[in-house]
């Protein structure tokens, strides 16, 4: 069971919290539980010309919320896992908690811990992937499109593509002309934040990954062939969308 601090922030989620927009193209959503409110004349009503609130609760689905806390034995274990980003508060992890009961009513629908190593599958496929020959190659020339190129449209959206490809084409022009991603350390994985649509058809979710890439770069420099190697260090937040609650195909939609 949760301590009376924890319950003490379930309630408040339950009373509305507004979860404000950080980045990404959907709109800002906003989850509220509404209580049942009997006015003081109530008792003023003919008996029997109301139902009582036992036999009529019976009948209403339950509430988001009311699914979420009934969940809380999840939570807990998802918390405890270390799934969410280290300095976020608690009010928070539980407001994101709700919302993916919002976007998933069956809780069998998605996995948390799950989804994060998938996520960090897609990091790695995608740096390995730019980091090669090919991908260079076709970073250079617009008119390649080769086995690599495929697989990135396959997995992220034109716009993060474009962005991987000028990036690339820019150190090749100031004289790159190979990169070897020799290790990837993939320190920390944790979810940041979510938004859903207005009408609940897709979900955004924001991953906060904690990395550190050992490349070696070769190239020319002042007409001298050179070989550089160092440690790239980073905290980016990737977001992948996906349809709901059809069956989930999740793109990289922001990097």
């Amino acid at each position: 069971p949760f301590s009376p601090q924890i319950s003490l922030m379930w309630r408040q989620v339950a009373r509305g919290i507004r979860l404000q927009s950080f980045c990404g193209p959907t709109k800002e959503t906003t989850v509220r539980l509404h209580s049942k409110v009997l006015s003081n004349n109530a008792g003023r009503v003919r008996h029997g010309a109301i139902r009582t609130f036992s036999g009529s609760s019976a009948k209403d689905p339950p509430t988001t919320f009311q699914r979420a806390i009934e969940d809380k034995a999840r939570y807990v274990e998802w918390d405890e896992s270390g799934v969410f980003s280290p300095d976020m508060f608690a009010v928070k992890k539980m407001a994101l908690f709700a919302m993916i009961h919002q976007a998933f009513p069956n809780k069998c629908d998605f996995d948390l811990p799950e989804f994060l190593d998938g996520a960090k599958h897609a990091l790695e496929l995608v740096l390995r992937t730019v980091y090669s020959p090919a991908f260079l190659e076709a970073a250079v020339d617009s008119t390649i499109e080769n086995d690599e190129i495929r697989l990135l449209k396959d997995v992220m959206s034109p716009e993060c593509l474009n962005m991987l490809k000028q990036g690339f084409k820019i150190h090749h022009d100031n004289g790159c002309t190979k990169f070897d991603l020799t290790q990837l350390d993939i320190r920390g994985c944790f979810l940041n934040n979510i938004k859903l649509a207005d009408d609940n058809s897709s979900i955004l979710l924001y991953v906060k990954f904690d990395t550190a890439e050992h490349v070696t770069v070769s190239g020319i420099k002042d007409g001298v062939a050179i070989s550089e190697s160092s440690v790239r260090e980073a905290d980016a937040t990737w977001v992948f969308e996906s349809p709901i609650p059809s069956t989930l195909r999740w793109t990289v939609v922001q990097m």
